[in-house]
């Protein structure tokens, strides 16, 4: 890649309107190539196993490990369900934001944490690299992904109210401001 100290004029070759779809095309690729890496698509191979459950405080804390890619790679999850007619609200965030979950819980949303950014290089989302080696998504990329598996997840649980999603993992907030889709809305990075 040359090295260039300025980013690159978005407008520049576009002389009209109708230029700017193919050239927001080719700046989403560009993005993708330097910065974000390539993803796969969505595994179609999902499989979630509940390791615990119990009731804390009424609320219903369940353990899910979620398994994909011929089950090399793998995606811990923590919902905390409260004890109140769904459909809920999703509130979804990494391991290190489990409080501000069970706070979630406690105002009546469904909460959904996931081990996708956590400390001393242990998160899930690293299994994903042998997993899929004909990818190369950077660890941002990869925890992005894995929201988009939580919410895949989430999809089968009869008490979410995913129309009304709200994810504030570092993944949701790369992927709110991410041209191509997000983790934190229906039209996802899948």
């Amino acid at each position: 890649m040359p090295s260039c100290a300025r980013l690159p004029d978005p407008l520049e070759d576009v002389t009209g309107a109708d230029e700017w779809p193919a050239r927001r095309e080719d700046l989403k690729k560009r993005f993708m190539r330097w910065i974000l890496g390539t993803v796969p698509a969505r595994p179609d191979d999902l499989a979630a196993t509940v390791t615990a459950e119990r009731t804390e405080h009424r609320v219903t804390v369940r353990n899910v490990l979620l398994t994909f890619a011929d089950g090399r790679a793998k995606l811990h999850v923590e919902l905390f369900i409260p004890d109140v007619d769904g459909p809920l609200p999703v509130f979804m965030t990494q391991f290190t934001h489990r409080s501000w979950a069970q706070i979630a819980a406690r105002r009546g949303s469904l909460a959904c944490i996931y081990k996708g950014c956590d400390p001393n290089d242990t998160e899930d989302t690293n299994t994903f690299i042998d997993a899929y080696p004909d990818y190369d998504f950077s660890r941002l990329t990869r925890r992005a992904w894995a929201a988009s598996r939580c919410i895949d997840y989430l999809e089968t649980v009869p008490e979410n109210g995913l129309d009304d999603l709200a994810d504030v993992s570092d993944a949701a907030d790369w992927a709110s401001r991410r041209a191509s889709g997000t983790a934190c809305t229906r039209s996802r990075l899948r």
